[in-house]
């Protein structure tokens, strides 16, 4: 429990990693005769990686949707479905940033226990020390785009405590902007333009399911990606991206026009935008009215050749 660090939440069953958490270890519990075997290291991974997923997709959304009839991609059009059928759900999986102490935790204990034991010594304990050591490296990244700032800064100390390195010993901001560097190294505008796209659009489905720190966080580290290319343009034939405010304007009517998410949850989010953040909706409504102009203009121009 974030609020709480000596309490622990329940896991969530409808989960089929939770299902194999529970399963391998009552097999340990009930099977295992040896104390140390491959069986049993290969069992504990089922554990180890088990968490490790429900750190990057244990989080459930569950949405109604209602059978559609209209996918609008407008501010002002309303979406609407088709009323008289059977409403279902729908399922979306996002990373739970709660699971990772809980990840953490297990394979540190598994490691030592594996290290006591010569025979698994340069086995078990090494790969998953490899593991533990890659998972840390993209952790702090995660808590960072989410916005967990402090919670990065620990879990980057514990790195360079547990695994000293010469590329651990540079500052927490150092760090972090090597680890964008070598994720951007190559990049192009098309890569970067996707990626911001991406991260916009997951930052407005955040939104709209209320788990608002991770939609701020996500629309923070777009900024950031985008500032980051931006900085980076030195050759003058280089594409430079659009403005960042077009750019969200783009990512809501992608999301708006996405078939995976139910009108319900799209409309839920225009209201909140509308209510909650005016600001916002007021500049995505006069990008809208300026590429709606735009297409007036354009079809004008061609009507008259």
């Amino acid at each position: 429990d974030f609020n709480d660090p000596n309490k622990h939440l329940p896991l969530d069953w409808r989960h089929p990693d939770t299902h194999a958490i529970y399963w391998a270890i009552k097999g340990l519990q009930v099977a295992s005769e040896e104390n140390y075997s491959g069986d049993r290291a290969n069992t504990d991974r089922i554990v180890i990686h088990s968490l490790q997923n429900l750190f990057r997709y244990g989080k459930i959304f569950i949405a109604d949707v209602q059978p559609r009839e209209i996918q609008a991609s407008s501010l002002q059009t309303p979406l609407t479905t088709t009323k008289g059928q059977t409403p279902t759900k729908e399922v979306f999986l996002r990373p739970e940033m709660r699971m990772f102490e809980s990840y953490n935790k297990a394979i540190i204990d598994t490691i030592e226990r594996y290290k006591t034991y010569e025979d698994y010594q340069g086995g078990v304990s090494n790969t998953m020390q490899s593991g533990h050591r890659n998972m840390l490296q993209n952790a702090i990244l995660a808590f960072y785009q989410a916005g967990h700032v402090t919670k990065a800064q620990k879990i980057y100390e514990q790195l360079k405590q547990l695994y000293p390195r010469e590329e651990f010993k540079v500052p927490f901001v150092e760090f972090i902007k090597t680890r964008f560097h070598n994720e951007f190294r190559n990049i192009t505008v098309y890569d970067a333009r996707e990626m911001i796209q991406m991260m916009l659009q997951e930052s407005y489905f955040r939104y709209a399911m209320r788990d608002d720190d991770e939609a701020f966080g996500r629309e923070k580290i777009a900024k950031e990606v985008y500032d980051h290319y931006s900085a980076s343009i030195k050759d003058e034939y280089r594409v430079n991206l659009p403005e960042f405010k077009l750019m969200k304007y783009l990512a809501l009517i992608d999301f708006l026009s996405d078939e995976q998410y139910p009108p319900d949850l799209k409309n839920g989010l225009l209201g909140r935008i509308k209510v909650e953040r005016p600001e916002l909706y007021e500049q995505l409504k006069q990008q809208a009215d300026q590429l709606e102009k735009q297409q007036q203009q354009q079809e004008q121009t061609e009507q008259s050749q």
